[in-house]
């Protein structure tokens, strides 16, 4: 129980009252003791602005033994919550902030990619750094734990931040840069997410202003660029990444480039939140567009999809009378191509010879794959040795001329920032693809329309006009070679 005079008050910001009574009241129904003071803000614009509010609220409560801040898809599960909470602020006054995950070397909003602590359970899976009770650099805001000294001293920073990002690491690092601590405690909670990052341009921008804030002075990078290889070079901070154009050839060039291990499932889980089966239908479809593509140049034969991914594409392929394979070098992702029937496999494209001897196919598809190709003539050249003479490639990428690229290349990105290597344009696609042996036939940019859904198309439409932007912006180039 608590001691005379000192009370818990819980606040969620929501903008779902059904998401809230199913996930997050639960919860607070068992932890709550009998003088707990729970609040809900609604109708809230910005995360930041909100919280602030709930701040001010209770910041003159002299009574006021913690405040905690949960998102309204969380429960907490842990009946001993407030024993817990309590017994950790007074072992450590200089705790301002508790979570249950987070981590150390943090570099940007993506914690993750630092050095994670502490332990969530969510509805992908549990997410497991080893527990226990550490300090951190930043935790997770989908629960914060405030002392009363955060309470009274610290407030969100609504004049950078005024949207859903970037108000829990920002608010963490200033309670660490006001001399405090920031921690991780075992706490049970289950996050009723569906993971991934929301607005993604959002995101990027709030990172952008997260990392001006806080972060360390950049040192100059260099690159290849990866058509005509002169070094491309730019200013970049630790833990940061830019995308600069080729001064001699206009490809955009990643610095550092990143290098993720192409065969993990890293990839997979970061740009669709561990849900891509899920939205197994929209990969058809997307595939069916290609195919309609693909078939208005190739009447049938042998298609192999280098980097297909989950397998929806050689899939459609054999439903338009195609012999298909598929190479795919992620072990999870070509695990859920057999499961769809996709039969011939393969884990790289140099495989080819020694699998298939003798056999060249009538077409290949490159679906968003030499984005990521660090040495892409050496891939492109074991590609070449697997179509026959004068049959086509298909090729097509995110468009660096595009305008929404050319304004800001970082958030245009997105969170593909870390698995990008090259962006490429019209013109410099064509030169690599020439460089290779390749005879180009086309070079098309094209709207994401193609692929989109429509009330998804008509937002893209909406933040166009509101920018000032009388056209479409052309985010993806297609390309059709002949070997």
């Amino acid at each position: 129980m608590p001691s005379n005079g000192a009370m818990f008050a819980f606040a969620s910001v929501v903008a779902s009252e059904e998401k809230f009574r199913r996930c997050a009241a639960p919860g607070l129904q068992r932890v709550s003791e009998p003088d707990a003071v729970v609040a809900q803000y609604t109708d809230a614009t910005s995360m930041t602005s909100a919280y602030n509010e709930i701040l001010d609220a209770f910041a003159a409560r002299e009574d006021l033994e913690a405040l905690v801040l949960l998102h309204e898809d969380t429960e907490i599960l842990d009946s001993e919550f407030c024993a817990k909470v309590r017994r950790r602020l007074a072992a450590d006054p200089e705790i301002a902030v508790i979570g249950v995950v987070g981590a150390r070397g943090v570099r940007s909003l993506a914690w993750w990619e630092g050095e994670g602590a502490g332990r969530v359970a969510e509805t992908r899976g549990l997410v497991d750094f080893g527990g226990g009770s550490e300090e951190v650099d930043t935790v997770d805001g989908l629960l914060l734990v405030l002392s009363p000294w955060a309470v009274r001293n610290l407030r969100f920073d609504d004049e950078r931040f005024r949207g859903f990002h970037a108000y829990d690491a920002d608010f963490c690092f200033s309670a660490r840069a006001a001399g405090r601590k920031v921690v991780v405690d075992e706490i049970a909670v289950f996050h009723h997410t569906k993971g991934g990052y929301g607005d993604e341009q959002e995101f990027r921008r709030s990172d952008e202003a997260w990392r001006a804030k806080w972060r360390e002075a950049g040192e100059q990078r260099a690159e290849p660029c990866t058509v005509c290889h002169a070094d491309v070079v730019a200013e970049v901070a630790a833990g940061e990444r830019a995308i600069v154009a080729c001064p001699a050839c206009g490809t955009g060039i990643t610095i550092p480039a990143p290098d993720r291990d192409i065969e993990s499932d890293g990839i997979w889980v970061e740009q669709y939140g561990g849900g891509r089966m899920a939205n197994r239908e929209h990969w058809y479809a997307e595939a069916r567009v290609r195919a309609d593509w693909v078939g208005r140049h190739v009447t049938g034969g042998l298609l192999v999809d280098i980097g297909g991914g989950t397998g929806e594409m050689a899939a459609v392929a054999a439903e338009r009378g195609f012999r298909s394979a598929l190479i795919e070098p992620s072990g999870w992702a070509a695990g859920q191509a057999r499961e769809l029937g996709v039969e011939r496999v393969l884990g790289d494209v140099a495989d080819w010879p020694d699998v298939a001897p003798g056999e060249h196919a009538d077409a290949v598809t490159l679906f968003h794959v030499l984005e990521h190709v660090h040495e892409p003539l050496e891939f492109l050249a074991a590609v070449r040795a697997i179509l026959r003479p004068g049959a086509p490639l298909f090729v097509e990428v995110p468009n660096f001329a595009a305008e929404d690229a050319q304004r800001d290349p970082v958030a245009w990105t997105a969170t593909a920032l870390n698995d990008h290597v090259a962006h490429y344009t019209p013109e410099s696609l064509a030169r690599l693809m020439a460089d290779a042996g390749f005879a180009v036939a086309e070079v098309t940019p094209l709207p994401s329309m193609v692929y989109d859904h429509p009330a998804y198309w008509a937002s893209k439409c909406e933040r166009w006009r509101a920018r000032g932007m009388v056209r479409p912006s052309e985010d993806l180039l297609r390309l059709r070679a002949t070997a």
